[in-house]
């Protein structure tokens, strides 16, 4: 049985190359790893007419380009999408839990409160699923602290080259 599949060469750099992989490997690595999609991302038509999710879109956006990892492709544009409508839906779901108080309390509220507390019961469960479902596409897209640093790697200190390593001793 084989043992595990190698990582990415460009998270394997950020950990500060613990194997000890040489030039010639490392642009091996490169070339050979499959690369799937651009940085060029189109806005799917859905987010752009949604205001919510349009502005949670171009949110992600700046965040990418202010970071310098490569990481995100257009290839997640469906992921980033559906980031975006899930956060879209939860406010809006918040928004009618929001106006459902406030026609409850202008009615009185006696003969509506079994409704209110079925209706109340629903929007949670909705808010809560749809939460759940949007943390999890900010941990893939690297949107959260936790994420963040796993995608970050350790910083490796470079150590100064002895006189005989100058001359070509190799570690002495």
């Amino acid at each position: 049985m084989p043992g595990r599949h190698a990582k990415p060469i460009g998270l394997h750099l950020l950990e500060g190359n613990p194997n000890n992989l040489t030039k010639e490997e490392i642009e091996k690595r490169k070339a050979d790893e499959l690369h799937i999609g651009t940085q060029e991302f189109v806005e799917p038509v859905g987010v752009r007419k949604n205001k919510v999710a349009h502005a949670k879109w171009c949110e992600i956006m700046r965040l990418k380009e202010e970071s310098e990892a490569d990481w995100i492709t257009s290839a997640d544009t469906s992921l980033i999408e559906r980031t975006c409508m899930t956060d879209a839906r939860i406010k809006k779901l918040e928004l009618v839990e929001r106006n459902l108080e406030k026609i409850i309390t202008k009615s009185g509220g006696t003969e509506f409160d079994f409704i209110k507390k079925s209706n109340e019961l629903s929007l949670c469960n909705n808010i809560i699923k749809a939460s759940e479902l949007l943390k999890k596409l900010w941990e893939q897209l690297g949107l959260t602290p936790r994420a963040r640093i796993g995608h970050i790697g350790k910083k490796v200190k470079k150590e100064e080259e002895t006189p005989l390593q100058k001359a070509g001793f190799g570690f002495v």
